[in-house]
């Protein structure tokens, strides 16, 4: 089993997750290889004096997500390709557990985690459904909790929690694949930049006619966006619908892709409007939300 991270300017996390693997991964052999994706202020050279088993490598350029993927994927040694973000820490036998699911089925080419918040909370980000014009409109968190299935995350509410479940598309945040299929299929998209690159990866992993599955069983804490904190306000969500809008246009056709686009727009105006509309009725405290909001749109 490789385990492959990426590190920019989140050298703490990095450790962190690093700390967590060689504690709680046990019953298989594993490497680990981090790549620095041309940090800035906060270089990974450290690593390798304070995890000298690490594989460490110094990228001259970010290579992005995918980019810096590919790159560790080249010097892996293990048949199962373990991606796992920076700010993520694998509780207990998670890495066992995934790992086993998808040695254990021949016709799986992905196998995704459980994600967790600090508090123990869900991450609806665990699983998703591919985006849809409809889907995509509809991305709300009170309508993805009454409504699962409408974003294809009716596995993270199973009456079992640890229950196995076939899904379209699981969080790159942490993602074993085999490394034959990883190889056969291109690996990452090196033209996502950010976000939407597990997409792309379960649908050619789909293409190619095997499954993605869901490990309820395996579950790890998410911290989530650490690197992308560091950007200017409004860069991850935009980069996000951006990279959507790409997948589209790339399985879908430009027809579809534009009609993506419109829906967009006419759907933050409609936020922005009744935000603005709300504005002065909402209390103190949810002004600053509310502003934040409105600048998304």
């Amino acid at each position: 089993l490789s385990f492959i991270v990426v590190n920019w300017n989140c050298l703490a996390f990095t450790e962190q997750c690093i700390e967590a693997i060689q504690c709680t991964v046990t019953g298989v052999d594993y490497e680990v290889i981090v790549v620095d994706n041309a940090s800035g202020d906060a270089p990974c050279q450290s690593l390798a004096d304070r995890f000298p088993a690490v594989r460490l490598i110094l990228s001259d350029e970010n290579l992005g997500f995918g980019g810096a993927n590919n790159l560790a994927a080249g010097f892996a040694s293990g048949r199962i390709l373990f991606f796992l973000n920076p700010d993520t820490i694998l509780l207990q036998d998670a890495a066992f557990r995934a790992f086993g699911l998808l040695d254990s089925r021949p016709d799986a080419g992905i196998v995704g985690c459980r994600f967790l918040n600090s508090d123990g909370s869900l991450q609806l980000s665990s699983v998703q459904a591919f985006p849809s014009v409809s889907n995509q409109l509809l991305a709300n968190r009170w309508l993805q909790r009454r409504w699962p299935s409408i974003q294809g995350k009716a596995a993270l509410y199973a009456k079992v929690p640890d229950t196995v479940a076939e899904v379209d598309v699981v969080s790159g945040a942490g993602l074993l694949i085999r490394k034959q299929i990883f190889e056969d299929i291109g690996g990452f998209n090196k033209e996502y930049f950010m976000y939407a690159e597990e997409v792309d990866l379960c649908y050619k992993v789909h293409r190619a006619g095997f499954k993605v599955l869901h490990c309820g069983a395996a579950q790890v804490i998410h911290f989530g966006g650490q690197s992308t904190k560091q950007c200017e306000e409004g860069y991850a969500d935009l980069a996000m619908r951006e990279s959507i809008h790409h997948f589209l246009l790339r399985t879908k056709g430009a027809r579809f892709a534009a009609r993506y686009r419109a829906v967009l727009l006419a759907s933050a105006a409609l936020r922005v409007s009744l935000l603005g509309i709300a504005f002065p009725f909402f209390r103190r405290h949810r002004r600053q939300r509310a502003i934040s909001a409105m600048r998304k749109w």
